[in-house]
């Protein structure tokens, strides 16, 4: 299982572009089927943070894509919870995911929906593993990266 940070394949929006001009999709596309090529001929499963075009001139979503050992997408979910700054580059997911690896449920989160207990409790008895993958500015609030966040995640 290989898990990487939200926004690692296409980078994170409101930090570098935020009204999405110029952003080369194509490359995105080329990238992600590399990395479902890599997991299939190395037989792993892999959570990946990128960006997802939403269709009809709607924003994009900060998503995870579970892709399976064979490289085949099993999955997407979108960040729910979005900060103000994310509202600019990003709309707002929907729904939770579970899925299955090797008989383990397994659901997923990113950054900030860690701070909503509805989101874990919609998880609650219905996955055994929980995906949180978050892009941060550690220089910027180590405290609450050291002991708040982690008190809490573990208190929901």
């Amino acid at each position: 299982m290989a898990h990487f940070p939200e926004c690692a394949l296409s980078g994170y929006g409101p930090a570098a572009w935020p009204y999405w001009q110029g952003f080369d999709w194509a490359a995105l596309d080329a990238a992600l089927k590399r990395v479902c090529d890599i997991a299939r001929s190395s037989g792993i499963w892999v959570v990946l943070g990128t960006t997802q075009r939403s269709g009809n001139g709607a924003l994009p979503t900060n998503a995870l894509l579970v892709i399976d050992r064979t490289g085949t997408l099993m999955g997407r979910y979108a960040k729910r919870s979005c900060s103000e700054n994310d509202h600019r580059a990003f709309a707002p997911g929907a729904r939770p995911l579970a899925f299955d690896i090797g008989g383990v449920r397994c659901g997923l989160l990113i950054c900030l929906d860690w701070a909503f207990s509805e989101f874990w409790q919609q998880l609650a008895g219905q996955v055994e593993l929980v995906f949180l993958s978050a892009a941060s500015d550690r220089a910027r609030c180590p405290r609450n990266q050291a002991t708040t966040i982690p008190a809490l995640m573990q208190g929901y």
